[in-house]
């Protein structure tokens, strides 16, 4: 799961996916699911504006210039929601979820198929995201967002409750009526 910490507010009225790409990747995910900007929480103006007009010219921030002045406002700061790798429960909003609730499951931003999936897959991505066996899985088109997601995962198929078990296939012949919702136990 994501763990999530506001440091200072970045904003950028010239940010791009190569920009947005970069930053996760400068802090350790693969890279950006999406981003957005606005102010949509009363603690951003409480922060300070520490990054104005990033712009990088590849997915690396090496290739990023940047100013640490700023001529704008919270309405344009940025929210990353950064792709670690692996997987994450949802809500319909698109917020993480933890155990005991049943949600869309997604790997690297993008859902997963339910093609070959079964009790042993769902038991084996639990323990992966650090929480107990799946209580349930079931598998629908049940949110809106879901259309706006690539489906990263399909063909997953675990000889066990363990994720090294575990063979899948990044293409897919799915649609998102396939998607899996997991609920899983506590950690």
């Amino acid at each position: 799961m994501h763990k999530w910490k506001i440091i200072k507010a970045v904003v950028s009225t010239q940010s791009t996916g190569n920009s947005a790409n970069a930053i996760c990747k400068e802090m350790g995910f693969t890279g950006s699911a999406r981003w957005s900007n606005g102010l949509k929480y009363d603690l951003q103006n409480n922060l300070t504006i520490a990054l104005d007009d990033v712009t990088c010219s590849d997915e690396d921030w090496a290739s990023c210039n940047f100013s640490t002045s700023h001529n704008c406002g919270h309405s344009e700061d940025v929210f990353l929601q950064c792709g670690a790798g692996g997987f994450e429960l949802i809500d319909e909003n698109g917020g993480p979820v933890g155990a005991g609730v049943e949600a869309l499951l997604t790997y690297g931003g993008g859902t997963v198929c339910d093609d070959s999936f079964t009790d042993n897959s769902a038991n084996a991505i639990c323990k992966e995201m650090g929480l107990t066996g799946s209580a349930k899985w079931s598998s629908g088109s049940r949110y809106d967002l879901q259309n706006n997601l690539t489906i990263s995962l399909d063909e997953v198929t675990c000889s066990d409750e363990d994720w090294a078990s575990c063979d899948y296939t990044t293409s897919h012949d799915c649609s998102h009526s396939e998607d899996v919702f997991l609920q899983c136990g506590g950690n």
